[in-house]
């Protein structure tokens, strides 16, 4: 009984042993602010500590009004990056339709 008891806790160790896991990295949401758009620079980010900011940039991306995404590289929120955000120019809201 004893050895039964042994297998099982060993078999179970070992499938926990053999699970993979996530590394532990910050938390990253982008979101955008509806009427403006937006401008995100993704830099590479080996640490976990603080950004540095001459770190090479590795992506740039720029969300449109209209909700398209234009840009190359490293996508906003990638693993070990870091994402600045700055705000451009306001939308406009859509022309209202004109009736004759």
């Amino acid at each position: 009984m004893r050895k039964l008891i042994r297998l099982i806790v060993l078999v179970g160790t070992t499938i926990l042993m053999l699970m993979p896991v996530q590394p532990l990295q910050p938390v990253q949401r982008v979101q955008a602010v509806p009427g403006y758009e937006v401008h995100y620079t993704v830099r590479y980010n080996e640490d976990v500590g603080p950004v540095d900011p001459s770190s090479s940039i590795a992506g740039e991306w720029t969300s449109g009004c209209d909700g398209s995404w234009i840009g190359w590289g490293w996508e906003p929120g990638h693993e070990w990056s870091y994402t600045y955000v700055t705000y451009g120019a306001a939308c406009s809201a859509p022309p209202e339709p004109s009736y004759p």
